[in-house]
């Protein structure tokens, strides 16, 4: 009797186990997919025309300033595309190892429990892989793009010259800086 109520408190335990790592393998992977996918949507939202310019209007990007005073100190412009850049590697890739470290360690976790446990995760996470991009992740794609824009705009009014040879050589920024210029001609 002792032998059976030890065995039921066993697979009870068992079971929130497996259901704690299923969910844990849900979480980090989904943000593991969304991560991915953001990524891929930047590079999508760059080199795509129809894209850019649905998402780079006049409105969309800050007035630039007029007459404004120069501050000596203030950032040169390739700094700042350099600092938006590293910003959103930054931003993205912290939160992207940690998901992958969960991930894995679930993954782990699982094999301990029954070999069908990982199986199942991994199901989870294959599944998880169809669930389109999120709101938030566009949201943030197109965001990213805009702000690179506006760097770009800033700097092409105060020196176009200089921002036509950064961009030159940057065949992967051409059609945002095209994007870019078009706004001049509008």
């Amino acid at each position: 009797m002792l032998r059976d109520a030890r065995a039921r408190e066993f697979s009870l335990l068992r079971v929130l186990v497996e259901i704690a790592l299923g969910t844990t393998v849900f979480v980090a992977g989904s943000m593991w997919w969304q991560l991915r996918k953001r990524k891929a949507l930047v590079k999508e939202i760059v080199t795509h025309e129809v894209r850019l310019a649905e998402l780079i209007v006049r409105d969309a990007l800050p007035a630039p300033p007029s007459n404004a005073p120069t501050n000596d100190s203030a950032l040169y412009p390739i700094q700042l595309f350099e600092i938006e850049l590293r910003t959103d590697l930054y931003s993205q890739r912290i939160p992207r190892i940690l998901a992958t470290i969960v991930l894995l360690s679930a993954l782990v976790a699982s094999y301990f429990v029954a070999a069908w446990c990982v199986w199942t995760n991994l199901g989870i996470v294959l599944l998880i892989g169809l669930v389109p991009v999120m709101d938030s992740a566009i949201k943030s794609a197109n965001d990213h793009v805009l702000a690179l824009a506006a760097i770009l705009q800033r700097w092409r009014l105060e020196n176009s010259a200089e921002c036509d040879s950064f961009i030159t050589p940057r065949a992967s920024l051409h059609k945002l800086y095209d994007a870019v210029k078009r706004l001049e001609i509008v």
